[in-house]
Parts: structure tokens; sequence; C-alpha cells
């Protein structure tokens, strides 16, 4: 790392020199005068709970008493962001052990799976983290040696542990002396993280993530995004904590970038007002979903004064009333005013919503490419190109092998930021000789060395005419067209009629209401038709011909990943015997589930 220690260059790039995101923290806290890491609500709902870096060092070196005292191995928790979940890591990166976290919609049989494979011994927990590992097998809860309550959880019921308590971590900088400063040479290769692939697929993969790793991630992430920058960043912290998404940026906070706001997918809206963010990451279906609110509501203004196009081009209406007036109101209500920067990542964002915030908000949301196993870092851009997600990171390489004639091929990495194989599972297959990592993506580099991310390997099926397609693709170019359609999973694998599956996204749960009104199916079917008319305009293959509307995915459901990503195989599978079903219909274009998850047909 010495060598990339000679690169680095402002206050934000030199605090990497700490080598550890423990000793990265340690320089901020000396360096950047104590700043404000994390802003949390307090019982009214407002941001009055300040959290300093010598706060987070100090529940840290508290919490790695209490583990050593254990004995402890490794910690999981299942919960929220909370400041205490970062005195956790801190502690156990105190020890030279490593944390990993759990979601709260996982599985039971793969969180009992994880506990084992990553050696965890210590459990900590918020309210709905403890009804989850409540039902976990009785051999499973025995094996721990403490389970701690973050603040705020009640125990209700028969839980099934031995014992549990309350988290306490103190604030105390007198303290900070005491904290040993990492040892970069010796340090860089310990694991301090193992993240969980989804497993969507199979059984959940653990994904070790080095010290070198994760400054290598910082410093690409700083070069590519924040390069000069010199004002720390207002930034909110939404997604868990168990997502390399938000532990690198938690990871840019422990650097004195952000400062971050700890919100939840249940509070997000009512506190973007508060929190008036400079900067904001986020998953596409979080930026679709806010695109459509406003979509929907500006298009019935006025008696449909404003049509779709006046939302997402610089047309007449656009530039007279929509940019000058609506845009800054609208900002002002979503909290939007002093936004810079919007960057989405973990899966690709359809072409509406860009140009929604682009041409309605006047915002550029640029997306950016990473993996677990990358330590969330790949490709970036503070400019962007619309439909691509950046340019190679400054901390690795990318090569696309066997390319076909429009240069779409497999996508390779290599660098100190990619991982160096599962826990215990080690490499498999997934290296090469020379140590290239294969994603598992499919991309296309454009002549200005943007990347275009052309799907995900698996998800290319065969079609009736014999050639494989990306299904992820398809829906994509369906979103485009669509107004009320949010979610789309595409059915083509061994079916003479692609067939698309259709919800309104995950924050519309009224289904068997709409499904029983029947003006709202008629929209939703000149919605579908519409579809239809503009892909055969565009001689666009293969085009669905029948829609099937279903309650919309969600993580419950296990249609989505805690990223928000749309697993479509098993969407595809759930749904297997009505699509098959669906094949020998010829009536109508749009199809429901009704209460007895029957199959209907809806004709105007």
């Amino acid at each position: 790392m010495r060598e990339l220690f000679g690169k680095l260059e402002g206050i934000y790039q030199k605090v990497l020199e700490g080598g550890s995101l423990l000793g990265i923290l340690l320089k901020t806290y000396k360096e950047q005068n104590n700043p404000i890491i994390v802003k949390m609500r307090d019982d009214n709902g407002d941001y009055n709970r300040n959290y300093r870096a010598s706060d987070v060092l100090s529940k840290g070196y508290f919490f790695s008493l209490i583990h050593k005292k254990l004995e402890g191995h490794n910690v999981a928790y299942i919960s929220d962001n909370h400041i205490d979940i970062m005195g956790v890591d801190m502690g156990c990166w105190m020890n030279k052990k490593y944390t990993t976290g759990f979601y709260k919609n996982d599985s039971i049989e793969h969180i009992s799976f994880k506990i084992i494979d990553s050696n965890v011994d210590i459990l900590i927990l918020n309210q709905e983290g403890l009804k989850k590992a409540s039902t976990l097998p009785s051999d499973i809860k025995k094996s721990f040696k403490r389970v701690f309550l973050i603040e705020g959880t009640e125990v209700k019921g028969d839980h099934g542990f031995s014992s549990v308590e309350p988290l306490d971590l103190p604030m105390d900088e007198s303290v900070i002396p005491n904290i040993p400063i990492p040892d970069i040479e010796k340090e860089q290769n310990d694991v301090f993280k193992v993240v969980y692939t989804s497993g969507s697929t199979g059984t959940p993969k653990g994904v070790p993530i080095t010290n070198k790793n994760s400054i290598y991630s910082g410093y690409g992430f700083l070069k590519n995004m924040f390069g000069g920058v010199t004002e720390r960043q207002i930034c909110p912290f939404f997604l868990p904590n168990a997502h390399i998404f938000q532990t690198s940026i938690f990871a840019l906070s422990y650097m004195g970038l952000f400062q971050g706001y700890i919100t939840t997918k249940d509070t997000f809206l009512e506190d973007l007002p508060k929190i008036q963010p400079t900067y904001m990451f986020g998953v596409p279906l979080l930026f679709q979903t806010l695109a459509h609110g406003v979509e929907e509501k500006l298009t019935k203004m006025l008696g449909g004064f404003f049509k779709e196009k006046d939302l997402t081009s610089p047309t007449w209406k656009n530039k007279l009333f929509i940019k000058p007036i609506l845009s800054k109101a609208i900002k002002k209500k979503l909290g939007f005013s002093r936004l810079k920067n919007i960057l989405s990542g973990g899966a690709a964002l359809n072409g509406k919503t860009y140009d929604i915030f682009l041409h309605t908000f006047g915002i550029k949301i640029v997306e950016a490419y990473g993996m677990s196993e990358t330590t969330c870092t790949l490709t970036f851009d503070r400019v962007g190109k619309r439909g691509s997600c950046g340019k190679k990171a400054a901390c690795n390489e990318i090569e696309i092998r066997k390319s076909d004639e429009n240069g779409i091929g497999d996508i390779w990495v290599k660098g100190n930021n990619v991982f160096d194989g599962y826990l215990n599972f080690g490499k498999q297959d997934n290296f090469d000789e020379k140590g290239w990592f294969k994603t598992g993506d499919r991309g296309v580099f454009d002549e200005d060395g943007y990347l275009f991310l052309k799907g995900r390997s698996k998800n290319f099926l065969k079609a009736a005419d014999g050639r494989f397609y990306n299904i992820e693709s398809i829906a994509e170019t369906i979103l485009d067209k669509s107004n009320h359609i949010q979610q789309v999973v595409v059915h083509i694998l061994n079916s003479p009629i692609p067939i698309g599956i259709i919800t309104l996204g995950e924050e519309s749960q009224d289904y068997q209401e709409h499904v029983e009104n029947p003006s709202y199916l008629i929209n939703l079917y000149k919605e579908c038709a519409f579809i239809i008319k503009e892909l055969e305009s565009e001689k666009f293959f293969p085009i669905p011909k029948k829609f099937l509307f279903v309650p919309p995915f969600t993580e419950e459901s296990g249609f989505l990943t805690p990223t928000k990503k749309t697993k479509p195989l098993t969407v595809i599978t759930q749904y297997e015997a009505l699509l098959n079903e669906l094949q020998n219909e010829k009536d109508s274009i749009l199809y429901f589930i009704d209460k007895e998850k029957k199959l209907n047909r809806f004709s105007p």
C-alpha cells in the first residue's frame, strides 16, 4: 500500500494512510478536528443526536473490552443502522476480528447457514432482528456467547435465548489514547468484514473484505467521484450496514468526506427535507419510485396540461413552466434543494427515470458499477453518460472477453479492491491463472471509455427462435415506455410467445383493489398495447405480446434482493404454472390473478 500512499492528495485522501477503517478514523479524529461523523433522529424525529469521530472510537473501545472479556470471535447483527452498530464494528476491528450483517428478510435457513459459516458467537439485534432471531433453531441459539439489544428494543414473549441484555456503549474521549494504532504492513490482509451474496441462485457465499480491499476501494471512489472536493458532503444513510454499498458509504464517513444522517426505508421520504442532502446514493428502484410519484402528480395537474414528454425532454412546456417554476418547488418538497450528486448502483437505471430527474428536477443521476467481491468499486464517473455505469475506477482494471459482433462480452476485473476468494469456498472457478475475476456480467466499452452493462450471463435465456436474449435488457426497454408499470420480468424460456410479468411497484400494496377496478385495468391494458406498438415501430425483438399483472415484487416475497434487485428467475419459477397456462390463451394481451389465485383475462 506504500505505493498507493504516494499518490494521495487532499485531506480526504490522505487519511487513507491509516491503512484500515480503524486507522482512517483515528487519522480523521486527529487531523480533521474530530468532525461529526453521523447524526440520528431524536424521539421527535429531528436530527439532534450528533456523533463525532471520538464517539464512534470510544464506543468501539468499550465494545472491544466486552468482546475480550467474553473471549468472543466474530460478531453479527440484524439491525438497521445505528451509532452502536458502528461502535461494534470498531470494537471488533480493534480485536482483529470481523463483523457481518444479516438482513431481516433473510430466510432462517440462510441466517443459520451464515452464522455457522462465519463463525459468529456474538449477536446484536434491534426489534425486527430479535423477532427474526427468535425463530432460529435451538442449537444455533445456544452457540452464542452473548446476545445484545440495540436501544429501544423490547423483549416480548419467549425469544429462546439463554439471556439477552441491552448494549450499552459509553462515549468518553479520554479513552482514545488506549486504542492501539493499526500496524499497516501486518494488518493489510486482515478481514474486517464479511458480506454475503444474496443467495438468489443457491446458497449465499461470504465475501471476506480486507483492509487492503477497503483502502484501494476508497481511493477509487474518491479519485473518480470526489477528486478535488474540499467540502464535507451531507448524505442520508438508509441501506442496511449488512450491504456492501452502505459499508462503503460508512467508510467515506470515517474519512470525513460524509456527514451521514441515519434514516430507514420507512422514514426516508419524511426525513429527506430535514436532511437536505448534498449527495445521495441509492438503488434504481428508489429513484424510479420518486420519479413515478412526481410524474403522476404533474400529469394530473391542470386537466392533463403536462404530458409525459414534457417531463422527460426539453419541450416548450418544460422550458417555460417545469424547469424554471415547478422544479424548484418539487425539489424543496423532496428535500433536494442542495442536492449536487446522485449515484445509482446495484442494477441498471431505466432511461425514463434518468430523463425525469434531468429534465424535471434538473439533476443528473450518474450510475456506478461494483460488487461485494470488488468492495463495491469498479466504475464511477462524476459527469456520467445516459445508460452507462461510468469509467474504470482508478484502483482496478477491466477486460471484456469473448466479445460478440457488437463488442459485448464477459466482464473480467483485477485490482487490490477485488477479494481473494469466498469464505470457506475459496476461489472456485471464478479466477483465471493470472488472478482476474469473472464477474458474471456482460458489457461493452464505448469510444470514450464508458462501460455499458448488458445484463448477467445467467439471465441470457434462449427464446423460441433458438437465440439467446437478455431478459433484463428487455425489461428495461419496457420500463422506458411505461407510465404505471414499475417492475417487469420477461419470460422467453421455452416460450413461443414472450410474456411480460408486470407490477405497479413495491410501494403499491392495493393489488386486489386494482384488479377489481375496470377503469384501472382499462388504463393498464392501453399501456400494454402502447408498449407493444412502440416496440413494433422500433423493430425491437423479442416483443412480449401478453402481460401478466401480479402483486408487487418485494423482499418479503423473495422476489427482490435487499438492494432492490429483481430476481427474474425466482419470479418466473413462482408463476411458471400460470405462464404455461397463458401460452394457450388468445383473447387478450392483459391477464391478472384473482382472489383464488386463478388466471383471469381482461378485455376492454
